[in-house]
């Protein structure tokens, strides 16, 4: 068991000791390591949810949190909302980055939102818009899958258990080391390779499953069933 004092001087506006113990492990980790803020590196849009009753069989697609895998983001198994409708409410661009906000279990997944036509943001899900003078945003998503930040978006959640929610609040001060644009390159190349991959196993999924289903009711008919 390990046992922290923690000055006064260092309390922020919440109590609970996970967040206070995830903290210090951060503080340890990097130590005295050159390091940038979350907020210098992205800027938080707001997002909320369309209500139920604009939800209609196609338009715009709408990401949310069963959409955020924390792979490669799920744009087959999308809700949508009229093109019109979608004008009300904030979209995702290409490569801005989704985090889960919410949920047991759920929250603290990142993906990076790859479309070319925006898609709409649902209010579980939060909005990170990399800035791309500062870093590049595939490093930006594969840094905050890290092991010492995913600690920090699944502890520095606020609200009782069935009802937690992390805020922006307590992740823009989240520490995001810095690489040169080289190595940062590098990773970009391998985590589009990696989507890109994804994308054709799912299809082959796809067509697999389609096909199954063809030849299964093909087999049934013949038989009478």
């Amino acid at each position: 068991m390990k046992a922290l004092v923690i000055d006064s001087s260092h309390l922020v506006d919440r109590l609970d000791v996970a967040f206070y113990l995830a903290r210090d492990e951060v503080s340890e980790f990097f130590g005295d390591a050159p390091v940038s803020m979350l907020s210098e590196l992205c800027d938080p849009v707001k997002t909320r949810t369309p209500p139920a009753e604009l939800a209609t069989e196609a338009g715009t697609r709408c990401v949310k949190l069963r959409n955020v895998r924390g792979s490669v983001l799920d744009m087959r198994n999308c809700d949508h909302i009229s093109a019109v409708s979608a004008g009300e409410f904030i979209s995702a661009e290409q490569f801005d980055l989704l985090v889960t906000a919410t949920g047991e279990g759920t929250v603290g997944r990142v993906d990076i939102f790859t479309e070319s036509v925006p898609g709409v943001v649902t209010g579980e899900v939060m909005l990170l818009r990399p800035r791309a003078d500062k870093i590049d945003p595939f490093y930006l998503l594969a840094a905050m899958r890290t092991r010492i930040a995913t600690l920090q978006l699944t502890k520095f959640v606020r609200g009782a258990t069935g009802q937690t929610h992390l805020y922006w609040q307590d992740i823009s001060a989240m520490p995001i080391p810095l690489v040169d644009k080289g190595e940062q390159k590098a990773i970009r190349l391998l985590i589009e390779k990696a989507i890109k991959l994804q994308r054709q196993a799912e299809k082959a999924s796809d067509d697999a499953a389609r096909l199954t289903e063809k030849l299964v009711v093909e087999a049934a008919s013949k038989q009478g069933i």
